[in-house]
């Protein structure tokens, strides 16, 4: 166990932790911090197996964790007080004050709306969103180092163990320190044995991630879309929400279909207000001929939510950005997607990426239930996040319409 100290909002902490990738004591992270001020508040991993640091070939695999609002939990030890005026969080006069209770561990009730003085209910709290990035409470990262631990020689076989790093790895050797010679086969262990004629000196090195990643590569993206009743009760129409086919781009990044705080195009326009492709199709295709777009991608919707649809495309790392979006149908100008994700970082290809759909307000027209009459925005507004208006806010909470999954698929 490693203790981290304390920090404020805004603030950050480094420890160094010494792991080993095939000690299975070592594979998964587990954490504890208590939320200042509270009474009892801490947030953690409720699953011991939620969080693993390292992939079957040993690589470090954890990079982030975002903990949100809903997730703060209470210890169970002291009686909560959420009143606005003497609340646990806010109010108590010093460590060990409150009422000694014995409960047990639960998600801490303080942070749910629904519930009347709660935390999100207080002034100060207001409209916050606990889902986006601005209301993150905590952001874990861990970040591997890459070690050669022992260099042995017995007899003209010399044993060589390293710890860390990105497999593949290909040993090399010199003499000079200037040219250097691969050493067998590139391989995922990190141990190797090597026989070589004696020499009065010889140098090693490892080099990690040796295989260089494929120009190309094909990812499946799915669409679980969890709209209905359950998720957003207002005004809710049984039997009739659904989503437009999908429609997107593979870009390099000079041309983005949308973003928020932009304007739409006619073809995005023409999607978010009726769900059809075109003209954003023919948009894309001008695109690709200016040189900044690679392909057009076109999948199927989902006639009745919640569902599930799944679209197959080809990126390049030339073009390794993704677009994507669907209408919330029916709406005046309401939809999901994604912008600007990169499918291609620090010098790989993402193997899965799980993305949540926030809804989004295309600027376009001003009705304000699902089934509004057209009433154009005059002049055009800007994309932005819906975040309170009726009927997609709950309890003053705008919940995801779903989630896009997009994994890489390898032959």
């Amino acid at each position: 166990m490693d203790v981290v100290p304390p920090f404020a909002p805004g603030e950050s902490a480094t420890i160094t932790l010494t792991l080993g990738a095939n000690n299975r004591q070592h594979r998964y992270l587990s954490f504890a911090s208590m939320v200042i001020l509270s009474n009892d508040a801490f947030i953690g991993n409720s699953d011991p197996m939620a969080y693993p640091i390292f992939d079957e070939s040993g690589n470090v695999i954890l990079s982030a964790i975002l903990r949100l609002g809903a997730q703060i939990y209470d210890a169970g030890t002291e009686v909560n007080d959420e009143t606005p005026a003497n609340t646990a969080f806010f109010g108590q006069a010093a460590p060990d004050t409150g009422v000694t209770e014995g409960g047990v561990i639960a998600l801490h009730t303080g942070f749910d709306p629904a519930n009347s003085g709660g935390i999100l209910g207080t002034a100060m709290f207001a409209n916050a969103d606990f889902t986006a990035d601005d209301y993150s409470l905590l952001r874990l990262g861990v970040g591997g180092g890459f070690n050669i631990t022992e260099v042995t020689l017995v007899g003209d076989v010399y044993n060589i163990v390293w710890d860390g790093g990105r497999a593949p790895f290909q040993v090399q050797w010199s003499r000079n320190l200037q040219e250097w010679t691969d050493v067998g086969e590139v391989m995922n262990d990190r141990a190797v044995e090597i026989e070589l004629l004696r020499e009065d000196r010889a140098f090693f090195r490892v080099i990690q991630g040796a295989v260089t990643a494929p120009q190309t590569a094909m990812f499946e993206l799915t669409f679980d879309s969890v709209w209905s009743a359950a998720t957003h009760p207002t005004d809710f129409l049984a039997g009739t929400p659904h989503f437009s086919g999908l429609i997107g781009s593979i870009y390099n990044g000079n041309d983005s279909l949308w973003a928020p705080g932009g304007t739409t195009t006619p073809g995005i326009r023409n999607v978010a207000e009726t769900g059809g492709k075109s003209p954003l199709d023919d948009e894309i295709e001008a695109l690709i001929s200016g040189g900044n777009t690679a392909s057009v991608i076109s999948g199927g919707g989902i006639g009745r939510s919640p569902g599930q649809v799944s679209v197959q495309f080809d990126a390049d790392q030339d073009f390794p950005l993704l677009s994507l979006v669907s209408m919330i149908a029916p709406s005046p100008d309401w939809f999901v997607g994604i912008h600007d994700l990169a499918l291609f970082e620090n010098g790989q290809w993402i193997e899965e990426v799980v993305v949540q759909l926030h809804p989004y307000n295309a600027g376009t027209d001003n009705g304000e239930t699902y089934v509004a009459p057209n009433a154009t925005t005059t002049p055009q507004g800007e994309i932005t996040r819906i975040v309170a208006p009726s009927p997609l806010a709950f309890d003053g909470v705008v919940a995801p319409f779903g989630t896009f999954t997009i994994r890489r698929i390898v032959s």
